[in-house]
């Protein structure tokens, strides 16, 4: 049997098929049956390779297990059986081998496993992926010692489960990881592109912070110029849906009774050295709106603004003027700094309270030629009524101040 190759043999099916028979061959000299066993085909193949040479389109090796349990097998071996394994030693490849345009053998991908710590009951290995680009072939991808992946040049380390090392480049405008597969239409509750679930192990220990998204930078390469660097962008584009969010908390639906929920936080100092920061910048057109209470200067919010230290303004402020409907007589200071009505009849005006040092004007005008007297309830402490006489047209202005739960006249002016 020593001259007969094994693509040359022909499976045959029969009775006398031993356990250990790997093929059975017809002897047609001696008209019988024999048969190889799997040392045999050992001992023809020697030290030498095994070609498996097919010039058709079918699979050329197929491994079959017709095991019911499916619990081991088909196995392909590779077994680096040597009496010193080290670290860095290959236990083997798996090569993807073609003809180039000048008809020569090139490896154009590579399927690689390597010894990383060979002692007992502490060995680990990695498997490493190549590919071939410009003529180099190099390793594009890596699945080290500790199940994490590293795409690009190695260097994913135990605290990192996926890591992206790929230079970003093939076009003006590039990404490093995208996710950009369409929502199809058995969606029907909500998708997300990006979830992240953070989870802490059943054990004691502090865990200082949790980052769900963490951006940081790198080193800018000398004569690189980066004109803006952003750690989160909603692009203009994000408008297809009724509601669109660049950034969106959800409503806390869970009880968060003794702990605190910040929306946003933004902790930049002043900038030094004639930069400018920002803690939060909005130079949009469109309006900005704030249901709950704002401080400025403090953290405890008692009123719709708060604002602990001086303030500058250089235009006049929205809202801080109402011009009521004649007769009305609730004044609404707390909300108006300048209120302005024209009396019909005796009236008393009462007013809600404006924070601790907030200044108010109240401005009647007279109408007709009845002579109505004002007097100033719930809310004020004046110097007394007013009359507003008989003429028509004719104005008064009276200034207040709060001391937080009165508003205190500290001038009036005769009719003008």
């Amino acid at each position: 049997m020593a001259n007969t190759t094994i693509d040359q043999l022909t499976s045959l099916a029969g009775t006398s098929v031993a356990v250990n028979d790997l093929f059975l061959v017809y002897d047609a000299s001696a008209n019988t049956e024999k048969s190889i066993t799997s040392s045999e085909v050992k001992s023809m193949i020697g030290n030498g390779p095994l070609t498996i040479t097919t010039t058709g389109v079918s699979d050329a090796l197929v491994v079959t297990s017709t095991d019911a349990l499916a619990t081991a097998a088909p196995d392909i071996v590779f077994y680096r059986d040597s009496a010193s394994p080290a670290a860095e030693d290959v236990i083997g490849n798996i090569l993807f081998r073609g003809r180039n345009s000048a008809a020569a053998a090139k490896d154009y991908n590579a399927i690689s496993n390597v010894i990383k710590v060979a002692t007992s009951s502490s060995e680990s290995s990695v498997m490493n992926f190549a590919t071939t680009v410009g003529g180099v072939f190099a390793e594009r991808m890596r699945i080290n010692e500790f199940g994490n992946i590293s795409i690009g040049p190695n260097s994913a380390g135990n605290n990192s489960n996926l890591s992206v090392t790929k230079n970003i480049t093939g076009a003006t405008t590039s990404y490093g990881i995208g996710s950009i597969g369409t929502i199809q239409s058995g969606v029907t509750v909500g998708a997300s592109y990006v979830v992240t679930t953070a989870s802490t192990a059943a054990a004691s220990f502090t865990l200082p912070i949790i980052r769900h998204y963490h951006a940081t930078q790198g080193t800018f390469g000398a004569g690189s110029t980066v004109t803006t660097q952003a750690g989160f962008v909603a692009e203009s584009t994000l408008v297809g849906a009724t509601t669109n969010y660049g950034f969106y908390a959800p409503p806390i639906t869970n009880s968060v009774s003794g702990k605190t929920v910040i929306g946003f936080i933004s902790n930049h100092p002043i900038s030094s050295g004639g930069g400018t920061t920002y803690n939060f910048y909005s130079n949009g057109a469109a309006p900005n709106y704030f249901l709950g209470n704002v401080a400025i200067g403090a953290t405890t919010q008692t009123e719709k603004l708060t604002v602990t230290g001086n303030i500058k303004a250089t235009q006049q402020v929205a809202g801080g003027y109402a011009a009521h409907t004649a007769g009305t007589v609730a004044m609404a200071l707390a909300t108006n700094a300048v209120v302005k009505v024209t009396p019909n009849a005796t009236a008393t005006f009462t007013t809600t309270v404006a924070p601790a040092g907030s200044r108010a004007s109240v401005i009647i005008v007279t109408s007709g030629v009845t002579s109505y007297t004002i007097t100033f309830g719930t809310g004020f402490l004046t110097t007394g009524t007013l009359a507003t006489g008989t003429t028509t047209a004719k104005t008064f202005a009276i200034e207040f101040v709060s001391d937080g739960t009165t508003m205190i006249e500290t001038g009036r002016t005769t009719a003008m």
